[in-house]
């Protein structure tokens, strides 16, 4: 069965956190002329962010100041910047960037090569270039990649040390700090701007992989990167400044504002969260908010990570590329001689952003080596994936699952009526190899309604759907007996547009534990024809809400969302959880908020209550209320049961993560739960979690 986890983590118990910022780029305070005029007020935003979250250390990963060290603008840069970092709480380490002491030597880079001069010069404001420290059973290196490859005789010391700390600590847990990457998509990749040049490179990484560096984190890019080398992590992280214009061609769609140097969502630092066999890394978000001009506090609600093993309440379905490679053009001033080819990693901060876990793809990304590969990284990062395939069984798919079956959570096929009987004897032969569950989804298109003039009404609509309608379960049973219980698990149900989410995994909850299947549910957020379009973000991140909610108050079944990015152009257009450059939609907002919530309570279920405007169901502790709307000045809640007469709540505005705490008191006519003061604020449109605490 594909079954949800419980609440629990492989990772064991959370010792500590900590934080990695980069690519500060800090200009002189009050000196017209900067290149990057927001960058001060976007870092100062983060350093306050950073300090509510109170990590044990940070890291900053290099590039501390735009002003390289030959311009007379570089000392006053350097005391903004210290200045900047002075203002967190802990402590702080720093290893430099370009920026800071020089380029990495290269005839074609467009700045002057690393010296120890210069090195020198940067150790005076940020301490030493290259060091370790130790904290809660992790070794923390921080290496001074820039004067990789330049001969010089700080080169050939730091290479001794870094081997011997290497070797000293073999039997610790080593988390290694890089300006410049190794790689960013290959580690047998062509040299460029972005990585770090042989033979430095090969010496570097075969220092990791020898000595099983759990994980490595990266600047300079101002991206977001994810890659495995054997076991380990590599994370590229992005900048607290701005984005670097020339990796917009990764997205489909025209650039950010400044020619995508202003894309706010790329904007942010990594949080880190250590535990007893592992950790995890989130890429928090910053918007591009500034110290000296927003005052909206950032979101205190981090959702679990994939690797915690955590309750998710959703999945998605990956209908656009998620792991494609793009080939950058070369453009002046960086890379005027190369094209660099890399792979949009933002599908997968997305995935971490929100919570999304479970992610159905077609057995192509199964067949093709390169998304493979990429399956498995995913997989060893807490991943579980759908393989799904359409037409009858045949006895090449299932050799191809099978061959990959640690990838692969569950098979789901969809399957024309006419084709059962050709694939029970190839999916009996399937289940009796492996343990991956099989789930049958019927496929219907607009053929099958010819006839039919209710379905259509006056005009005709090309439409081909799968899995079962909650109106038809007679249906899905005999078309699950007709093929055999031998030879699947479960069913695929479609929640289109017009049925409500919540009441319908309530029913096909109730359906399957009724019958011993299996349920896979996917809730549509597009329309029934080829031109209806949605893109109604408020009505969407309230159904996303709702589905959400359910999903996690009913047991035994996986809920997906159709679709997880914009589809803007061809048919059945519609929002997603995120747009066309992978920044949050509002829906995508509230699944974070909602997954961060409700994966703080135990694993135990009450009775899931439906109504038109609002949800609730019952923790051991909590009794929690999804309401549809969020009102400014909100007075009362709904009625609620095993309550008692008072006490306290809180209320969560799944949009802004922002939540207050109140009292209430049951009124002894309506038994609504009176509030002892209106919530200030709200009105935004969006939904509200209230978890009300039970005696």
């Amino acid at each position: 069965m594909l079954q949800r986890s419980q609440t629990g983590s492989s990772l064991g118990a959370f010792r500590f956190r900590f934080a990695v910022i980069a690519d500060s780029h800090c200009e002189p305070d009050g000196v017209p002329g900067g290149r990057n005029p927001r960058s001060n007020g976007r870092t100062r935003w983060i350093v306050d962010r950073v300090n509510r979250l109170n990590p044990e250390f940070v890291v900053h990963l290099g590039d501390v100041v735009h002003p390289i060290p030959a311009m007379p603008t570089f000392d006053a840069a350097a005391q903004a910047a210290r200045g900047i970092l002075d203002g967190l709480s802990r402590p702080t380490y720093v290893t430099p960037g370009n920026h800071d002491i020089g380029d990495k030597p290269a005839f074609w880079m467009p700045a002057a090569t690393a010296s120890p001069d210069w090195v020198s010069l940067y150790e005076g404001y940020f301490g030493p270039a290259f060091r370790s420290f130790g904290h809660g059973g992790l070794h923390c290196v921080l290496l001074n990649s820039p004067i990789l490859n330049t001969g010089h005789a700080l080169e050939r010391r730091q290479r001794d040390w870094l081997e011997r700390e290497l070797r000293e600590n073999r039997d610790k847990r080593v988390v290694l700090f890089t300006h410049y990457p190794p790689y960013l998509r290959d580690p047998g990749e062509d040299s460029h701007y972005d990585n770090i040049d042989e033979p430095a490179r090969s010496w570097l990484l075969s220092l990791i992989e020898s000595y099983r560096v759990e994980a490595v984190f990266c600047g300079h890019v101002h991206q977001f990167f994810y890659n495995r080398l054997g076991r380990t992590d590599l994370y590229l992280a992005p900048s607290t400044s701005f984005a670097r214009r020339d990796y917009s061609e990764m997205f489909r769609v025209s650039p950010a504002d400044e020619f995508g140097k202003n894309d706010e969502g790329k904007v942010g630092f990594f949080v880190v969260d250590c535990h007893e066999h592992g950790h995890t890394v989130r890429f928090e978000r910053s918007n591009g908010r500034r110290a000296d001009e927003s005052t909206e506090a950032a979101s205190e609600l981090i959702p679990p990570h994939p690797r915690e093993r955590a309750v998710f309440a959703l999945g998605a379905h990956l209908r656009h590329p998620w792991a494609e490679t793009v080939e950058l053009p070369f453009s002046g001033p960086v890379d005027e001689f190369n094209r660099r080819v890399v792979r949009n990693d933002y599908p997968v901060a997305a995935f971490w952003d929100m919570g999304v876990r479970d992610l159905r793809v077609p057995l192509r990304d199964l067949r093709n080596e390169t998304t493979r590969t990429r399956m498995r990284d995913m997989v060893a990062s807490g991943h579980r994936f759908v393989v799904f395939t359409a037409g009858a069984a045949t006895a090449t798919s299932a050799d191809i699952i099978t061959t990959h079956r640690d990838l692969v959570a569950a098979w789901e096929i969809v399957i024309p009526a006419a084709d059962l009987a050709a694939s029970t004897p190839v999916l009996k032969q399937f289940r009796a190899a492996t343990s991956i569950p099989v789930l049958v989804a019927r496929m219907e298109s607009t053929a099958d309604e010819i006839g039919d003039p209710a379905a259509h009404g006056v005009s005709f609509k090309h439409h081909v759907t799968h899995g079962f309608s909650v109106r038809a379960f007679d249906y899905a049973l005999g078309f699950a007996n007709r093929l055999s219980r031998d030879a699947c698990d479960g069913l695929v149900f479609r929640v289109r547009l017009a049925d409500d989410p919540a009441a319908s995994l309530a029913a096909i909850a109730a359906f399957v534990e009724t019958h011993g299947l299996a349920a896979l549910v996917t809730i549509c957020l597009a329309g029934e024809g080829p031109d209806d379009s949605n893109r109604d973000d408020a009505a969407i991140a309230g159904r996303v809400a709702r589905a959400a909610f359910a999903a996690r108050a009913v047991p035994g079944i996986s809920v997906v969302l159709d679709t997880f990015m914009d589809v803007d152009r061809g048919y059945c257009t519609r929002h997603g959880l995120v747009d066309r450059r992978y920044n949050r939609r509002p829906a995508g907002l509230v699944l974070r908020h909602l997954n961060a919530m409700l994966a703080t309570v135990d694993g135990e279920h009450g009775a899931l209550v439906v109504g038109d405007e609002h949800l609730a169901w019952t923790s051991a502790r909590t009794l929690f209320q999804l309401l549809e709307a969020n009102p400014a000045g909100l007075r009362c809640l709904p009625p609620a049961s095993g309550v008692g007469d008072s006490g306290r709540c809180r209320l969560i505005d799944l949009l802004s993560g922002s939540e207050c705490a109140s009292t209430w008191e049951a009124d002894s006519a309506s038994g609504a739960l009176r509030l002892s003061a209106p919530i200030t604020g709200g009105g935004n449109g969006g939904p509200m979690l209230v978890a009300i605490d039970r005696r």
